[in-house]
């Protein structure tokens, strides 16, 4: 109540939690001003990370750059890890629909058009940027290499590594190696900034909120910045936390290319690591396995429901492997 009087400068009537993710948590300020938004982020991380810091700078520049489909910013404070939002009413999207599609190829324009202005230049890369293919092979051996070493104690996991991740990423490292030699690509060197964008790093309808008009406010940038568009297109259409069908699939997929066309090369880029960014998501989704998850929900959870979230995790990492039974390339042909 104290940061809230402070944050918005009224009279506080009530402070009330609408939602938590693993790292923060949003309440709902109601005050004589109206509803805000306040937001309460973890202390910044051991390698430099501000989550409170690249949100807040993210929401003032894109609005700066008129861009009003996110929540507008309007107060920080650091010392308590807060600040204070536009309250956006609005309900979560379980099903989306034709429009939804519309408005999220409506909001890549507008990142593809911001990314270009003069003040851009001093963002920072989005968290866990892959501007290179060398970058997200790294990501995803690294992962793989983490998860090796845990599976000893975990049959289940041991077993699924050994004959499926395993391969498959040997496979697809070997594609996309041939891949990027044939149309004249290079592993190692990053994309040019001239065909970087800013991306949201974590973009997809699992944190957008349709308002009654049933227009669309997306949120959640803590891990803005530049990336390639190539990974923020593959991210919208494997994220676990959503669920689009193959129609859907196709009419994003298909606007990108149109967006993108000035990228020579974002068509064999997206045929070559999507199958990567595949593999990256299964490894994301078996951290349930990783012993610093276990320790933070040991003190509130037993070992079977331990054991039943890495369960819920593995077999989801299942089917997103899946995915690459279903290439980019071939959604043309799905039903």
């Amino acid at each position: 109540m104290d940061v809230a009087r402070t944050l918005t400068g009224a009279a506080v009537g009530a402070v009330a939690l609408a939602g938590a993710g693993r790292n923060s948590r949003v309440f709902k300020v109601t005050s004589d001003e109206g509803p805000f938004a306040m937001k309460s982020y973890p202390p910044v991380a051991a390698d430099g990370r501000d989550r409170l810091g690249t949100e807040y700078a993210a929401l003032t520049f894109l609005h700066a750059a008129g861009q009003c489909a996110t929540p507008r910013p309007l107060a920080r404070k650091d010392e308590t890890r807060v600040a204070l939002y536009e309250w956006i009413e609005g309900q979560t999207i379980d099903m989306p629909c034709d429009r939804d599609i519309e408005e999220a190829v409506e909001f890549v324009k507008h990142l593809y058009r911001v990314s270009r202005a003069a003040e851009a230049a001093d963002i920072s890369n989005a968290t866990e940027s892959c501007l290179s293919a060398k970058e997200i092979f790294r990501q995803v051996e690294g992962r793989l290499n983490r998860l090796v070493q845990v599976a000893e104690d975990h049959h289940r996991l041991q077993t699924f590594l050994a004959l499926e991740i395993e391969p498959a990423f040997q496979q697809c490292t070997k594609q996309l190696v041939d891949g990027y030699a044939q149309s004249s690509l290079e592993v190692d060197t990053e994309i040019l900034p001239s065909i970087r964008i800013l991306s949201p790093s974590d973009f997809g309808f699992h944190n957008a909120l349709r308002r009654p008009d049933g227009s669309l406010y997306f949120v959640d940038f803590e891990y803005f910045g530049w990336d390639d568009p190539v990974r923020l297109v593959c991210d919208f259409l494997l994220h676990p936390g959503m669920t689009l069908s193959a129609h859907h699939r196709r009419l994003f997929r298909d606007a990108m290319l149109d967006i993108f066309l000035d990228d020579n090369d974002f068509s064999s880029r997206i045929r070559f690591l999507y199958p990567l960014v595949v593999l990256r998501w299964c490894m994301i989704l078996l951290n349930e396995f990783l012993p610093e998850k276990w320790a933070a929900r040991a003190s509130s959870e037993n070992a079977d429901a331990i054991e039943a979230a890495q369960t819920k995790q593995l077999e989801k990492a299942r089917t997103m492997l899946g995915h690459l039974d279903e290439p980019l390339v071939k959604l043309d042909h799905a039903q």
